[in-house]
């Protein structure tokens, strides 16, 4: 069974790197296939079948945008990186509202048949703009439907393909097959976006 850590990676507004991505298997597969897989799945999250009903775009803005997407093939036993494809994105928001901060993130919850935290995983998606909430600062009813099912659709690509999406378990080198996504009205924090930063600071000597 081979195992791949797919990824997708861009800029925001501010020109900080966001990455998410999830894992896929599948019985006798390529790299190179798995990377087409995951460039159709991933604009399909993106563009949607039927926008804005089941895509992300419009809830970022113009200037986030999406360069590549990464397709790893691991060693199923140490998860080592054995072989690598990066495919080349022209993925861009359609958004003109205020960005929210760029560590804030919707999240796209997967779930497996296991009732554990081992049974679950997630995805951090780039910032969305203001529009995308209400006045509570969580994520408008609206919003967190489309997001939903652009993250259906998404899955239900790589399933289609023959690329399940799983959730990996390091520590046991086994996989767990992603049965169904939600996503919370509540924003994620992605701290890790803040450290591709150089912070300039205002000094005072007493």
């Amino acid at each position: 069974m081979a195992v791949y850590r797919c990824t997708a990676q861009g800029v925001t507004p501010q020109g900080e790197l966001w990455v998410t991505g999830l894992w896929v298997e599948k019985v006798g597969g390529t790299t190179a296939l798995a990377a087409a897989a995951w460039h159709t799945a991933f604009d399909l999250l993106w563009n949607g079948a039927a926008t804005p009903a089941d895509s992300i775009k419009q809830l970022m803005h113009t200037t986030t945008t999406c360069g590549e997407t990464v397709v790893n093939q691991l060693d199923v036993v140490f998860r080592h990186n054995i072989e690598q494809v990066r495919t080349a994105e022209t993925l861009a928001g359609t958004s003109t509202a205020e960005n929210l901060a760029p560590q804030t993130a919707a999240v796209v919850s997967l779930r497996t048949a296991l009732p554990t935290r081992r049974g679950r995983g997630r995805m951090y998606l780039p910032p969305f703009t203001v529009d995308s909430e209400v006045t509570t600062g969580e994520m408008d009813a609206t919003t967190t439907g489309r997001v939903s099912l652009a993250a259906k659709g998404m899955l239900e690509s790589l399933i289609s393909s023959g690329y399940l999406p799983v959730i990996a378990h390091r520590d046991i080198a086994s996989t767990t097959n992603i049965t169904a996504c939600d996503v919370s009205n509540i924003y994620g924090t992605q701290r890790r976006r803040r450290n591709k930063l150089v912070a300039t600071r205002a000094i005072n000597t007493l």
